[in-house]
């Protein structure tokens, strides 16, 4: 990254004064010593017209990256709105993002969490010009770049289209092309908005960025620019992805909560994407169905809970292995022989 630019250089270009943001950056950190500077120094790169925040919310980290928070403050006090909790808020039950949001300023939110980054200086201007001139949709998204943290191999990920254009919301559910980088992720603020007061009646579901990018989308589609403008560490030491990776009930709950998370969206929208809904629960269903790694009983626990998302065929494909104990544990060529 190249050298930043001072707060007063910053603000020199801002059609706008500091405390109206037009965009509010929103962050949430926790134990991201080795990488937030990446995360703030991107936020910090941004040459925009229009004035934004960072709201970076630190849950109580206990490494030093709540002193690195502090020392951009210091930097950029009119631009960095930071909130240092003493107690883990995510312990606690409550929602950091949705704490984070809650204070946010600007007309839209552009969200990437304190170990992920952004990699282009006009990312931020180019997704608001973007928003400003589409009137009728919620999201703009791109695709992004991951890095393994366990190999370090880099992929390209969530590249819906050959050339920016407009994506159905269909594909947004079922991720046709993949995962959509959260650091891609810009959005009216009413849609956090919408999304609160859903989790409000829904506490039970879990999945967060399902509700993020279907809600972004369902009104009409999203809006794909096709550059990839962020990266996202995979399975770094203590996230969500690696904790899921390495532990099979957390990864069946948090199956459990994204199945029944589209259940309660398919109600929602009054079944206007029934089928959208019910093709990618039937995949996350069989996917834990085939998965050799968790053992028979909590399988059968699982399948009994949501064998309602399968068709008859999928049911009876697989009623032999589900009355036997131990048959989920068979070789792959028996596997392979359940239809996809």
């Amino acid at each position: 990254m190249s050298k930043l630019r001072g707060e007063d250089e910053i603000l020199s270009h801002w059609q706008g004064r500091p405390d109206d943001p037009y965009v509010s950056i929103c962050c949430m950190a926790f134990n991201h010593e080795p990488f937030i500077r990446d995360t703030l120094d991107g936020f910090l790169s941004q040459l925009t017209n229009v004035p934004f925040e960072i709201l970076i919310h630190d849950d109580a980290s206990s490494d030093g990256t709540a002193d690195i928070i502090r020392e951009y403050q210091h930097r950029y006090p009119s631009i960095i709105k930071p909130i240092f909790q003493e107690v883990n808020q995510y312990s606690q039950g409550n929602r950091p993002a949705r704490l984070n949001n809650k204070r946010a300023k600007g007309k839209y939110i552009a969200i990437c969490e304190g170990d992920d980054f952004w990699i282009d200086k006009n990312k931020l201007q180019h997704q608001f010009d973007v928003l400003e001139k589409h009137d009728g949709i919620d999201m703009c998204i791109h695709s992004g770049y991951q890095i393994n943290m366990l190999d370090g191999k880099r992929s390209e990920i969530g590249k819906y289209l050959d050339q920016s254009g407009l994506i159905p919301v269909g594909d947004i559910v079922l991720k046709r092309h993949g995962q959509i980088p959260t650091a891609s992720t810009f959005v009216r603020k009413h849609i956090t908005d919408e999304i609160a007061s859903f989790r409000d009646t829904h506490p039970y579901l879990t999945a967060g960025d399902i509700y993020l990018h279907f809600f972004g989308a369902k009104r009409g589609g999203a809006f794909y620019i096709n550059k990839p403008m962020s990266v996202y560490r995979a399975f770094v030491p203590g996230s969500w992805t690696q904790k899921n990776r390495n532990d099979y009930t957390k990864r069946l709950a948090n199956i459990s909560a994204r199945v029944n998370s589209y259940v309660e969206l398919d109600k929602l929208t009054d079944y206007k994407y029934h089928a959208v809904f019910s093709e990618v629960n039937r995949t996350w269903v069989l996917r834990v169905l085939k998965d050799y790694r968790v053992p028979y009983k909590p399988k059968l626990d699982f399948y009994r809970q949501h064998s309602h998302c399968l068709s008859l065929k999928y049911k009876l494909a697989f009623l032999p292995i589900v009355s036997v104990p131990g048959a989920f544990a068979l070789s792959k060529a028996v596997r392979k022989k359940v239809p996809s």
